[in-house]
Parts: C-alpha cells; structure tokens; sequence
C-alpha cells in the first residue's frame, strides 16, 4: 500500500468518505500487524498499520477458512444477524480503547465467539472494516455502511432492516421508473411526430 501511494490517497480523502476495510484492509487499518512465524510477510516482524483504527492484528499458523454468520454488538446494529460472509485470513484482531463492531457466532455450522471489525467515529471521520468477505452482500450490514455514508454526507438515516434483497431492488426500480416519468415527456417520445 505504502510503495504505491494508496496509503497517502487515504489520507487525502478521510473524512470526505466512509473508509471500510474488507479481511486484509481491515487489518491494514489498525495500528500493528504482528506476524511472529513470517507466514504473511515472509519474515517474522511487527509492521506498521495505517493507524487509522485502535486494531492491532496478529497472524497465527491457523489459516481461517469458513462460511461464517455473525451478530452486530454496536453502533446501531446490536442484535443483528449479519449472514453470507466468509472468513479466509490467519489473522486476529486485537482491541486497543477500541470495541469490537461484531461478533462471529458461527464458523462453517459450528458455534464460535470471535470478536471482529471496528468503526471509528469522530465528527466527518468514518472509518470501519470486518473479516467478513461478502459482509455487504446481507442486507442488514449494507444498510449499515450505507448509512454511515449517509451520515458523512449529511443526509438522514434509512431504515431497511427487514426488508429482502428483493424488496429492496423492487423499491429502487420504483424510485427510478419515477425519476424517469417526471423526467422524460414519455407521450412525446413514443409518439409518431
């Protein structure tokens, strides 16, 4: 990330935007990376993280390989079912003055308690991420981070919980077919001149 400026272009936008990290960007967010055996950088070190999260993650030999389901603890999404993710990383979050955005309860069918993700807040600055691959294909987690861009942008809050993939493309399609009708003189155009 250093060597090809993505880290300064992150600096530059933060606090215009919601920055979430997904597995790895996650991990990159915090604060130090701890690999002690070398499995991810090839030498055993701590590196720096981009420290724009209280997260420090440490990779152990175990790789974490699962369909996984989760539950939101915080930040309006306490006791949210958060489905359809999948874990594939070594590393675990360690939590500095920071608590955890979610709990993983279910790794490939068997129960389990890992504390993962973070958001932190502060005036413009929104800045998130979890393990979860695919997180932003459930719904209830969508919402979430939309959200949070709704809310640096200034704009109210939606609540779609409970509504299905479907029912929310269907309401989207809805919106645009009106945009579009009081838009576009549709009589005009399909008439024949």
């Amino acid at each position: 990330m250093r060597r090809v400026g993505l880290d300064r272009a992150l600096m530059r936008i933060k606090g215009s935007t919601v920055i979430l990290g997904i597995c790895g960007g996650f991990q990159a967010l915090g604060k130090v990376l701890s690999d002690p055996y070398g499995l991810e950088a090839g030498v055993p070190g701590n590196y720096h993280g981009l420290g724009l999260i209280n997260v420090n993650t440490v990779y152990g030999v175990d790789k974490v390989v699962s369909l996984s389901r989760a539950i939101g603890l915080r930040d309006g999404i306490e006791g949210v079912e958060i489905r359809g993710g999948y874990e594939i990383h070594r590393g675990v979050p360690q939590y500095v003055d920071e608590k955890p955005l979610i709990m993983i309860k279910e790794r490939n069918g068997k129960p389990t308690e890992q504390a993962d993700g973070g958001v932190f807040r502060e005036r413009d600055l929104v800045i998130g991420g979890v393990t979860l691959h695919d997180s932003l294909g459930d719904p209830n987690f969508r919402n979430f981070v939309l959200n949070m861009a709704r809310e640096v942008a200034g704009l109210p809050r939606r609540d779609l919980r409970g509504l299905s993939s479907i029912e929310l493309l269907l309401r989207q399609i809805d919106n645009f077919s009106s945009i579009i009708k009081n838009v576009l003189d549709i009589d005009f155009m399909i008439s024949d001149g």
